[in-house]
């Protein structure tokens, strides 16, 4: 299932590589598309991931997400 988020906080591929890369380490997890430009983030999984889970895990790094 794919799922769609805004993202806010990116400011270049930089960021949306650290995005994908710990994204891409959760399991369940086939595909992670993450956009700067866009403000955009697309997780394909089978399992549910929702917008608060991904601001606790991002919160870190200054990354917040919202359900597009």
């Amino acid at each position: 299932m794919k799922r769609k988020f805004k993202v806010k906080g990116m400011h270049c591929t930089s960021c949306a590589m650290i995005i994908e890369n710990e994204i891409e380490d959760l399991d369940g997890i086939d595909d992670v598309e993450c956009n700067y430009k866009k403000e955009t983030l697309e997780i394909d999984s089978n399992k549910e991931i929702d917008t608060k889970q991904l601001n606790n895990k991002f919160q870190k790094f200054g990354y917040t997400f919202e359900k597009s």
